[in-house]
């Protein structure tokens, strides 16, 4: 397995100890130069390979403030408001406020991503698969691409994964795993990463801590050619089998089948990149309209901005 899979190491000797420092330095300017063409610019791959402490494989760097108001317009515009059955009983929110955003700088989960990507695009481009009707909801947002370039080539899209706190730092400095898949909520299509194309949606699987804060994951994915399954009872293993010989993921279309939502599984977990950590608190319907009432009282014309397109947006599809 990937975990046991044995290392090779090489061994250098300096006549002394400023020689030695110096054949530190320039390995890690080598490295550093190396890594600058792999990762994703704005990494801070300098910090990874500071020369004060040991190589850091994993970097997490908070978000600016106009970041996460970015982030913020993309869980308002994917925000339904509807529950399913995973919910199990708790308070159905209207809004989902972001508190702060944590950019993942994973230097190993990145390359096993990268190449993943590669072969999806390929793969994708051989394979006459149906277009998805509507397309991705987070798609139709026009302003995203601060958060980073996504590749149409590998039908790459920003996704959600709503999770619990323990499982939102494993996930993040490590990988997803396949065999936890389904243990919190259970696994309709299979052993998978699901993803979400609504924030709402995600935010089923999330929980709060104890100071209400709540966590989802903001993921790259490579969805390549997407299979289309609206059976309201999905066989799993057939899916899992026609992934392997023809697609790259499987939309189920739960919308269709029963009117909630389509969540998207992926049976290689690097086909997925958590890159953001979403923290975030839920607010009520009261809340929000006291908070509406507020900023009207106050004449707040950023609090207007930032409120009123989203309470329009919920007064469209729920007028109560």
């Amino acid at each position: 397995g990937r975990r046991g899979r044995q290392r090779s190491s090489l061994s250098l000797y300096a006549a002394s100890d400023e020689e030695a420092l110096r054949w530190s330095e320039a390995i890690r300017d080598a490295a550093a130069a190396r890594l600058h063409t792999m990762l994703p610019s704005g990494w801070d791959v300098g910090g990874m390979l500071s020369s004060r402490g040991p190589v850091r494989r994993v970097a997490k760097v908070e978000l600016s403030a106009e970041a996460v108001q970015v982030v913020q317009h993309i869980v308002d515009h994917s925000f339904i408001c509807k529950r399913t059955r995973d919910r199990r009983g708790q308070e159905l929110p209207v809004r989902l406020e972001v508190a702060k955003v944590v950019c993942v700088q994973n230097v190993a989960q990145w390359m096993a991503y990268s190449r993943a990507r590669d072969r999806v695009k390929e793969q994708a481009a051989a394979t006459a698969a149906m277009p998805l009707v509507p397309e991705v909801l987070t798609g139709t947002l026009g302003n995203s691409g601060s958060l980073g370039l996504l590749d149409k080539a590998a039908n790459e899209h920003w996704l959600f994964h709503g999770t619990r706190v323990a499982a939102a730092q494993g996930i993040t400095d490590f990988e997803f795993r396949m065999d936890l898949a389904g243990s919190h909520r259970g696994a309709m299509y299979g052993k998978a990463v699901y993803l979400a194309e609504c924030s709402s949606k995600a935010d089923e699987y999330s929980e709060a801590d104890e100071e209400g804060l709540c966590r989802m994951l903001l993921c790259r994915a490579s969805l390549g050619a997407i299979l289309i399954e609206r059976e309201k009872h999905p066989a799993a293993p057939e899916l899992e089998e026609l992934c392997k010989l023809r697609y790259n993921s499987v939309c189920g279309d739960r919308w269709a089948a029963v009117g909630t939502f389509r969540e998207f599984v992926l049976y290689e977990g690097s086909q997925v990149y958590p890159e953001y950590i979403i923290y975030y608190r839920r607010t009520s319907q009261a809340d929000l309209l006291q908070a509406i009432g507020t900023i009207a009282n106050d004449n707040d014309m950023d609090g207007v901005r930032r409120l009123v397109p989203h309470a329009a947006r919920l007064a469209q599809t729920h007028p109560n």
